[in-house]
């Protein structure tokens, strides 16, 4: 059997994209990057992942316990009990897709470092300085620097984020990513990883 990974797309909102959120969601609508999906749409939508990732996962697997399924999540640069720590909060605060990864390993599944602290924290101190400086001048600059260094830095990010994947994944072991719309992972993993995007009835956003 080879080795498999089941992708799911986590959508735009505040909770995903943390302090900064809702400043960031406000700047990309109105530059029309992106739309904000409602509070009914995202409860949908992570009701259906829910319950399409659970029969994938235990069909793949045959049995009902997630024992050797590895998760991977966006963001999560620590693994073990730092690792759950920062799940199991996020989860309690609403986040949805955290709340799925934490019922994931109470079935067996475990929570793998996915991310290179490094890249994570440039990438997020450049946004939060284009979008919180105190000076219009010193936001508008830092926006540049943040445009100029975005595509490097996802690109970088995916990559470690597929060398982790292939690097944990052992024979015939079976993997979650959650990761965003804009993450490219899946063209950098290694030709023996059979991916799954999961891809629930989605419905309209608003």
């Amino acid at each position: 059997m080879p080795r498999r990974l089941v992708i799911v797309r986590i959508p735009n909102s505040r909770l995903r994209l943390g302090p900064l959120g809702e400043e960031v969601i406000r700047r990309r609508v109105a530059d029309r990057e992106t739309t904000v999906p409602s509070e009914a749409w995202l409860a949908s939508y992570w009701r259906k992942v829910r319950a399409e990732l659970i029969e994938t996962l235990t069909a793949m697997r045959k049995q009902a316990t997630l024992a050797g399924v590895q998760v991977f999540q966006q963001g999560v640069c620590v693994s073990g009990k730092q690792g759950m720590k920062m799940a199991t909060e996020l989860a309690a605060l609403g986040n949805r897709n955290y709340g799925l990864v934490v019922e994931l390993t109470r079935l067996g599944a475990k929570l793998e470092k996915t991310e290179d602290a490094r890249l994570l924290s440039e990438e997020y101190n450049l946004l939060r300085e284009a979008i919180a400086a105190p000076r219009v001048e010193n936001r508008v600059a830092a926006r540049k620097a943040y445009q100029a260094r975005e595509k490097e830095l996802r690109a970088g990010r995916d990559a470690y984020i597929a060398r982790q994947i292939d690097r944990i994944l052992g024979p015939d072991a079976i993997g979650v990513l959650f990761a965003g719309p804009t993450h490219d992972v899946e063209k950098m993993l290694p030709a023996d990883i059979r991916v799954t995007v999961l891809r629930p009835a989605r419905g309209r956003r608003r």
